[in-house]
């Protein structure tokens, strides 16, 4: 086994309590290896600033689900993040993307929430995502939504869109929620019978539905 030496206290302090181990242990990457969901945020629930850093996510080779919160997502972060290769679900809250560096992530389940500048074009998702929800984001720009051929639902939820006619490109779509979403060019919504669609003006709660 070999010792890790996390740089978030913080997060030292949860995984102690998590693993339940004495604090007088060291924590070694075997412990890590246990942990399959993680919840990293630069602010707290007082909203004041943590010492949570994403450097120490390269630690966790079995996540499966990961939470981030108030994250720059610029290349440094955007690549490891990219190391996950376990990852099934990715919920992003709060975070401003740089879109340098493409995500590059095979999850099933994406969820973005009150983020800025997120561009589907700067995200692949090697064919196996089937749910996708971005809610609240400012400046979102869907286009190259067509290339995640394995979407089954779509929220889209509180965005001010130009059009999401590139969603009838989808093969296996059953499911699209617009609700509290502006769009430009509406005609995806009129015409097409092919699929549930909800657009009401005012939001609905984004994950009401799995």
């Amino acid at each position: 086994m070999l010792e890790v030496e996390l740089k978030s206290q913080e997060l030292k302090e949860y995984l102690y309590a998590e693993l339940g181990k004495d604090r007088s242990e060291p924590i070694y990457d075997a412990d890590l290896a246990r942990i399959t969901e993680l919840d990293l945020d630069k602010i707290d629930l007082l909203d004041e600033q943590t010492d949570i850093s994403m450097e120490d996510i390269v630690f966790f080779n079995n996540l499966k689900r990961c939470y981030l919160g108030n994250f720059i997502l610029n290349d440094r972060n955007i690549n490891l993040l990219n190391s996950k290769k376990s990852l099934e679900f990715l919920q992003i809250n709060n975070c401003v993307f740089t879109n340098h560096h493409d995500l590059e992530l095979g999850v099933q389940d994406l969820v973005i929430v009150d983020s800025q500048n997120v561009q589907l074009s700067k995200l692949n998702d090697f064919g196996k995502m089937n749910k996708l929800r971005i809610v609240n984001c400012v400046n979102t720009n869907i286009d190259g939504i067509s290339k995640f051929k394995n979407l089954k639902k779509i929220y889209l939820q509180n965005l001010n869109l130009n059009s999401v006619n590139e969603i009838s490109k989808l093969p296996d779509i059953t499911y699209v929620n617009l609700n509290g979403s502006k769009l430009q060019d509406d005609s995806f919504v009129k015409n097409n019978t092919d699929v549930i669609i909800e657009h009401e003006d005012i939001n609905a709660i984004y994950d009401s539905e799995d």
